[in-house]
């Protein structure tokens, strides 16, 4: 007597009785069976009858809609299927249960998809969606490309994860609403040209493990993540990242951090980024001079460029860096004398220690030594520090 049958998107059975006089047939309307049924029966005998549909899920937008018309000698009773979309929570579901089985080893990590995802280790909902995702040791041969569809992710992290194709899937430009992106290890993934409709990113976080002595390999800044409208924080911890691209000049990007990277220079376009304001790259093989025209970014405030290889003297326009108040200089090979210029400026903070400015014996400018920033060093944890130098060279008499 049922004229149609409703079934959940996630349901992959679909049962209705059937009493019918003698024996019978199903066809479909408009031809065969659609392929979303899996499998169906094709006809019987006389008596009470149990139909069964195997279906698969409907993971699309739009409910599904089939017609099926059984026949009895000159009768014919028809009757709808239909199978509503998956609801969104339950379409992440699917989609991770997806990634679970790609993968090819899980680390510690274990779903039990008996339980609800909320259950599951590394993932996060908000409001029955997945907005956290991380994987913890994870191996990949390619990173699925159902990541795409998780399309309210916030934040993503591979930790310690192995793959044989580093590359992300274009796929992932689908995440529109990612805030955070992490990458932790040994190997870095790779990010295709899709990432430029990121236009949530704030974050952009590629590291080692310095306590397990692990350099991030493989690391590379893309010039696509350069163009993201929204991303402010860059960092680079233990990694063999080689190069800035020129792209960054044209950023909109606030902070920086480079530290125990494989950097050979210090583009001088990083100057040009209308939003630097924190500036560090340190435990790098940077030889050569400081660029001067780094502290042309009218908003940098803070420059750390410590425990690098530079020579030569500190850049005259160091000085006159309109929002400049911090300066860390420490541990390279820099020479010649402290500019008297420093009085004059805004900087607050100001560490030179382990160079080989001055010469030894060295007396300091008198307005220098007369300046209450550098009267106790104390007084900003040790940052001033200007008396303290290697192998003899610099101020070591600066207070006589």
């Amino acid at each position: 007597e049922r004229e149609e049958v409703v079934i959940g998107g996630m349901r992959e059975l679909c049962e209705t009785m059937l009493q019918v006089s003698g024996d019978w047939t199903i066809e479909y309307e408009g031809g065969s069976k659609p392929e979303w049924i899996k499998s169906a029966p094709q006809g019987g005998n006389k008596g009470s009858v149990v139909l069964s549909f195997k279906l698969s899920p409907n993971q699309e937008m739009t409910q599904r809609t089939c017609v099926v018309l059984i026949r009895c000698g000159g009768m014919t009773k028809r009757f709808t299927i239909v199978q509503l979309p998956v609801l969104q929570r339950e379409r992440d579901s699917l989609v991770l249960q997806t990634i679970y089985q790609a993968a090819t080893s899980h680390g510690t990590t274990t779903w039990d998809f008996n339980q609800p995802i909320s259950t599951w280790e590394g993932v996060t909902l908000t409001d029955g969606r997945v907005t956290y995702l991380r994987f913890l040791r994870w191996t990949f041969n390619e990173i699925p490309a159902a990541l795409g569809k998780l399309d309210v992710l916030e934040d993503m992290t591979f930790a310690y994860c192995q793959f044989s194709d580093p590359m992300l899937p274009d796929e992932v430009g689908n995440w529109t609403a990612l805030k955070v992106f992490t990458c932790i290890g040994e190997q870095s993934v790779h990010f295709p040209e899709t990432v430029k409709g990121w236009n949530n990113l704030g974050t952009l976080a590629m590291s080692g493990d310095v306590f397990q002595d692990m350099t991030l390999k493989g690391a590379k800044l893309e010039e696509v993540l350069c163009t993201l409208p929204t991303l402010h924080t860059i960092s680079f911890m233990h990694t063999d990242l080689k190069e800035l691209p020129e792209a960054l000049s044209s950023s909109k990007v606030k902070i920086i951090t480079v530290e125990y990277a494989e950097l050979s220079t210090i583009p001088e376009s990083l100057g040009e980024m209308p939003n630097l304001t924190y500036l560090t790259i340190r435990y790098c093989p940077i030889k050569g001079d400081i660029p001067g025209k780094l502290f042309d970014a009218p908003l940098l405030k803070s420059c750390n460029l410590s425990h690098n290889k530079f020579t030569g003297s500190i850049p005259d326009n160091v000085f006159t860096a309109p929002n400049l108040y911090e300066l860390i200089l420490a541990d390279n090979n820099l020479e010649g004398d402290l500019s008297v210029a420093i009085v004059d400026s805004g900087i607050q903070m100001f560490d030179v220690c382990l160079n080989k400015l001055g010469g030894q014996g060295k007396v300091l400018d008198e307005r220098i030594k007369g300046d209450v920033r550098f009267g106790d060093a104390r007084a900003w944890n040790g940052l001033i520090q200007i008396c303290m130098q290697q192998d003899g060279y610099g101020w070591s008499n600066c207070d006589k």
